[in-house]
């Protein structure tokens, strides 16, 4: 008898993950014998947790804040060819799986977050819309990458420390304008979408207001 899946959603924190329980609805719904886990890993810790997947009996596992950098730069040091296109231009991934003994790494995030998106406002046409996204992280890249990619006219990335938006926006190309976050009120009414790509207004930390 083969043994049951077992994979997890890693972070810090990871407490506010949904995950879990999205996972065992599906694992449920097909008949599949496997358990999802909510796995809190430190930053520091999490070069140690990859490399021992295997060991701790993990299939594998998706990454949530703030590793999703982190977790992208440990895999193209250790097998490049474990990345999948989409990783590679986000430089960011948020699912990571053993392949014949190799750790491999994609982005859904894009797609996930347009798909959603269209569910809930399906009318909306992109073309002529400046977006404001809130946060330079390895969601936020996934976000920007997904407004482009759907033709939008402008996107102005807010966060606190300007360098890492400057470097997002060099990095992703295209019409992408990095913000200093004190500066997000003046921005708001020039902008017909907001995205909060941040911890805040997440269980247990401060809200966005």
């Amino acid at each position: 008898m083969s043994e049951p899946i077992k994979a997890g959603v890693i972070g810090w924190p990871v407490a506010h993950s949904r995950s879990p329980l999205i996972h065992r609805h599906w694992l449920s719904r097909h008949g599949i014998d496997g358990r999802y886990e909510r796995i809190p890993v430190r930053p520091e810790e999490l070069e140690g947790f990859l490399a021992t997947l295997a060991d701790r009996g993990l299939s594998g596992c998706n990454v949530t804040v703030p590793l999703k950098e982190q977790a992208h730069d440990i895999v193209a040091r250790t097998n490049p060819s474990g990345l999948t296109d989409t990783a590679r231009r986000l430089r960011a991934v948020n699912t990571i799986w053993l392949q014949d003994g190799a750790i491999h790494a994609d982005n859904t995030d894009a797609y996930g977050f347009m798909a959603s998106f269209r569910q809930h406002r399906p009318d909306w046409r992109a073309a002529g819309r400046s977006v404001l996204v809130i946060g330079a992280g390895g969601a936020a890249r996934a976000v920007v990458a997904a407004l482009l990619d759907a033709g939008v006219k402008t996107v102005t990335v807010a966060n606190r420390t300007l360098a890492k938006a400057e470097t997002l926006a060099r990095e992703m190309g295209g019409p992408v304008t990095p913000l200093p976050l004190s500066d997000l009120p003046r921005e708001l009414s020039d902008s017909d979408v907001l995205v909060n790509t941040t911890t805040l207004g997440m269980t247990g930390q401060p809200p966005l207001d």
